[in-house]
């Protein structure tokens, strides 16, 4: 699965963050590292988040994902890895850890995203 139109750029260190314009188009974001449309997944409660989700690449292919676990265990040794991660509101990214390939998955919005980026700020006096 590829993505039209694929609007990040450079590939990073694991541990680079990186800031992707995502208000300017309704085309889907997609992973630097592979191309696949990023997913929306709910953030868990008090995550000290503002935003109520974030856009991952769950695409099990990932070159970025599967070095993850090489990485993680040479450098750290823990069994872990990191997907693409995306903060909608602001534009960074940056890794998401993940302790196993189904960590993080039942996460995952189903269908369609259609919230608009700008609505996530606030909206004080409406």
């Amino acid at each position: 699965m590829s993505c039209p139109g694929r609007r990040c750029g450079a590939r990073g260190t694991p541990f680079l963050t990186l800031e992707v314009d995502v208000s300017s188009s309704s085309e889907a974001v997609c992973c630097p590292h592979c191309s696949h449309p990023l997913s929306a997944f709910r953030l868990p409660d008090n995550s000290g988040w503002q935003e109520e989700f974030h856009l991952a690449c769950f695409n099990d292919q990932c070159p970025y994902y599967r070095r993850g676990w090489d990485l993680m265990w040479e450098r750290y040794e823990v069994k872990a890895s990191y997907r693409y991660r995306l903060d909608p509101a602001t534009g960074v990214a940056s890794p998401l850890a993940v302790w196993s390939p189904d960590a993080i998955k039942d996460r995952i919005i189903d269908g369609e995203l259609t919230r608009d980026v700008e609505s996530t700020g606030d909206h004080e006096g409406e």
